[in-house]
Formats: C-alpha cells, sequence, structure tokens
C-alpha cells in the first residue's frame, strides 16, 4: 500500500444496506484494527488501522458496518490468489455442478480472480461461451474471455448471456440491493442468475472472524437475501447448502413478488447475539492460549493462516506471546509479513523436523482439514484450539 492512504477516510455508510433506513444505532466498536487481510513487503509502520464501526438498523435489525474502507485501498493488493486447501477445491467443483444442471450455452461471471470456478465450469462444458468480469484478473486462459472491470462500470455487459454466476461477490459489496437490481434490469428474461454466498452465521458460531469485517460488511443470512432478492425482481428457485460452508442459490427474474421483511428481521434480531459470542469466544481462547505458554515455554510456536484469523487473535491479545511466524499453505505468501502484525509467513512444512513445537489454531470452517494436515506433517506438534 502507498503512504498516500495514511489519512485516508472511511466512506460513510448512511442509511440501511438492507432496508434503506436512515435510523442506525451504535452496537459495537473495535478500535484500531488492520484494514487490509493479507500479507504485504512494506515496512510495518505503514500499516493502517481504522475503527470497524458496527451499527444495527432499528426498523430491520441488520448488522452492517457504518464506516466502510475505499475500495481502492482495501483490494490494493490481491490476498486470495490462490484457492488453497481441499474445502475451496470441492467448493467451486460442487457449485459448477449445481450451474451445469441447466447446460448453459453462456456465462457471465462477475468476480473470480483467480479462474478456478470458471475452470471448473468449462472443464465441464468444453463449448460454453465464457466471460469474465473482473477488476484484478489473475489467470490467463484463452477460452476465457476477460473485461477488467467492475461489473458495475457497464452493467449492459450480462446481455445475452443465459446463465450469470457470481461466487462470495454478494457479501463484499457496499451496495448489493443496487448490484441486483442491476443485473436483473439487464440481463435477459430467461435467464438464471447462480450464487455462493457464505454461511455467516455458522462462522460466527465456529468463532470464525472471517464472518463479518472490513470485507464482509453486513450480517448476509438467507432471510436478508430473500429479501433482497424480492426487493430487486429476484425469485429463488433452490437452496443447496455446502458443508455449512457456502450457500449455492438459484434464482431466475419474476415480474411480481410480494415483498416482506419480516422473516428478515426476527432472523437478524435472533442471530445478533452470535456476533458478540465471537468476540467473547475469540477472547476466551486468547486467554487460554497465554496460560499454555507457561506449561511450555520453549517450544517453537506459530499461528495458523496469513488472514484474519491471525490478525483478529493478534487484536485481542496474541502480541503479548512470543510466536515466531505465521503458517499458510499459499505459496506466493511466502516470506512476507501478514498486515497489522509483525509475523512472518512460513509454509507448514517447516515444522516437519522441529522437536518440541505448538501451533495456535483458530480457523473457522477449516479447523479439522488444517489440524489433519499438521499432524501429517509433524505428529509430535501441539495444537491449541
Amino acid at each position: 500500500m502507498n503512504q498516500i492512504f495514511q489519512s485516508l477516510e472511511l466512506i460513510k455508510r448512511d442509511s440501511c444496506v438492507l432496508c434503506g433506513s436512515s435510523s442506525l444505532t451504535s452496537y459495537k466498536n473495535l478500535t484500531k484494527f488492520p484494514i487490509y487481510m493479507g500479507v504485504t513487503e512494506q515496512p510495518i509502520n505503514e500499516d493502517i488501522y481504522m475503527d470497524q464501526k458496527w451499527a444495527v438498523c432499528v426498523d430491520c435489525f441488520c448488522l452492517q458496518l457504518v464506516g466502510l474502507v475505499p475500495l481502492q485501498v482495501l483490494y490494493s493488493q490481491n490476498h486470495s490468489v490462490e484457492a488453497v486447501g481441499n474445502i475451496w477445491q470441492t467448493h467451486h467443483k460442487e457449485f459448477a455442478k449445481t450451474l451445469i444442471r441447466d447446460s448453459p450455452v453462456s456465462v457471465c461471471e462477475i468476480g473470480g480472480s483467480h479462474g478456478y470456478l470458471a475452470k471448473q465450469i468449462i472443464g465441464f462444458l468444453p463449448d460454453v461461451r465464457y466471460l469474465m468480469v473482473e477488476p484484478d484478473p489473475t489467470i490467463i486462459d484463452e477460452r476465457i474471455k476477460i473485461v477488467k472491470g467492475y461489473f458495475e462500470d457497464d452493467p449492459k455487459i450480462v446481455k445475452g448471456f443465459d446463465t450469470i454466476v457470481h461466487s462470495h461477490v454478494l457479501e463484499h459489496l457496499y451496495e448489493p440491493v443496487k448490484f441486483l437490481s442491476e443485473i436483473n434490469k439487464n440481463m435477459e428474461d430467461s435467464a438464471i442468475m447462480h450464487m455462493s454466498i457464505p454461511n455467516i452465521n455458522q462462522l460466527l458460531l465456529n468463532c470464525g472472524s472471517n464472518a463479518l469485517n472490513f470485507e464482509h460488511t453486513y450480517f448476509l443470512t438467507l432471510e436478508n437475501l430473500d429479501y433482497i432478492a424480492a426487493k430487486t425482481g429476484f425469485e429463488i428457485l433452490s437452496v443447496d447448502n455446502y458443508i455449512n460452508h457456502s450457500f449455492f442459490v438459484k434464482l431466475k427474474k419474476k415480474k411480481i413478488i410480494e415483498v416482506d421483511i419480516h422473516k428478515a428481521k426476527v432472523s437478524n434480531e435472533l442471530n445478533l447475539k452470535n456476533f458478540d459470542l465471537l468476540w467473547s469466544g475469540l477472547a476466551k481462547f486468547v486467554e487460554k492460549t497465554k496460560l499454555s505458554f507457561y506449561g511450555n515455554p520453549t517450544a517453537t510456536t506459530y499461528i495458523f493462516g496469513a488472514h484474519v484469523f491471525s490478525q483478529s487473535l493478534y487484536y485481542l491479545g496474541l502480541n503479548e506471546c512470543n510466536i515466531t511466524g505465521v503458517l499458510d499453505n499459499a505459496l506466493m505468501k511466502k516470506g512476507k509479513r501478514l498486515y497489522g502484525t509483525p509475523y512472518e509467513v512460513f509454509q507448514p512444512e517447516i515444522i516437519r523436523n522441529l522437536e518440541s513445537v505448538r501451533v495456535i489454531l483458530k480457523v473457522a470452517n477449516y479447523q479439522s482439514e488444517i489440524r489433519k494436515q499438521l499432524i501429517q506433517i509433524n505428529k509430535n506438534v501441539e495444537i491449541i484450539e
């Protein structure tokens, strides 16, 4: 990131992302949190910290950030260029399968920088016409036409396609209602839209700090999606639950839909406590982790995940522990520094021959997958979880 961003001002969200109400009341403030969830090669004194100011809509109880980081700052470095791990690889494959059931002839994908989903779809349908609209593409494939930029820059680009698809995009948008309205306005009447969204509520219950943050700025639930879809002229045809990680949602245009916010409102009020459980659970985990250091003060210690998982634990006080660095499977992160921390990133293989080593592991849905990997590398590893 550039020094020019040191004095940046947050964008103010002054109306509810869901229902449009201007009645937003302060709920929780996480002070001085790092704004970027990836790795960097810049000096640590150039890292930027801003307050996460969470508010609740008085009318629909939707939890949301009211201070938004400008997009050119938030995504100035691409932290998701590698979809590492079996869960994500299987996600792309299974999501592609739901899409190809309709035997599409032409697909327009919004987002998808690394192109893994596109490759899966083309693998199933080699003759499909494929267009990807992406501001930061990291794929070169002659089978995929790429338009570099945002969908919002040219909404008419979806015309002429029988299938619109986006994966883990909607939760990143600052104006999801406007986004879906533009798609509805410009897509063919007979076209189908497929989207994958994270199971944010399950992430909260799993103490996943990747649930809500500077990138996921509002509580997107199925009930909220149902309301947004109806509000923007869509009918949800089906929902598939992918291992409590994601929902695969299929939608079509419908001219007349009854718009009722009651289910979303009830769901938002009921699930609000899960946000508090996330941060109280992480705080308790940090205190437990600190105590474990007294029992084995000489063990070489790493934390897993060069992402918001580790940043959140560091923010809550893990900085007081003697941690050697961060482990991460993404090769492109190796040797860089986790933003907002002093920790260098290493490949997990570094623990293989260590006689006394422990790894702090708090990675929500990926816990089982990573635990298994670490034990395979070093059966004597102590895992704090």
